[in-house]
C-alpha cells in the first residue's frame, strides 16, 4: 500500500476510509512530506473518531508483538471494534460526522 494514502486520507478526515486502510495494513509511522505521522494529523484535524482507530491499531500491532511467542493473532477486543466501527460506517456514516470537523462549528468554541 502507498504509503502517503492514509496520510492524505486523514487530512480529509474520513474515518471510514481510514478504517478500512488500518484493516488492509496501512503503515500507521508513515510521515507526510511535512513529516507529520497519522496521529499528529488526525489530532490536528480534531477527529476523535480517527485518533481513536489509530491508537487502537497501534495497541493490537504491540499486543500481537508481545504475545507472539504464545501465538496469539491479536486481540478479539480489536477485531470487535474494528467490525463494529466498519458496520457503522457502512450503514451510519452519518453517526461519524461530527460537528467539531465543520469549520463553522469551530469558530464559536476558540
Amino acid at each position: 500500500m502507498h504509503t502517503h494514502t492514509l496520510t492524505h486520507t486523514l487530512s480529509l478526515c474520513f474515518p471510514r476510509l481510514v478504517c478500512l486502510f488500518l484493516k488492509r495494513g496501512a503503515d500507521y509511522n508513515a510521515k507526510d512530506k511535512t513529516h507529520k505521522d497519522p496521529i499528529t494529523i488526525a489530532v490536528d484535524t480534531a477527529n476523535a473518531d480517527i485518533v481513536t482507530l489509530l491508537r487502537i491499531a497501534k495497541m493490537n500491532k504491540e499486543m500481537r508483538e508481545m504475545d507472539g511467542a504464545f501465538g496469539q493473532s491479536g486481540d478479539e477486543t480489536y477485531h470487535d471494534i474494528f467490525r463494529d466501527f466498519s458496520h457503522m460506517a457502512s450503514n451510519n456514516p452519518e453517526k461519524l460526522k461530527r460537528r467539531s470537523a465543520d469549520p463553522k462549528n469551530l469558530a464559536g468554541h476558540i
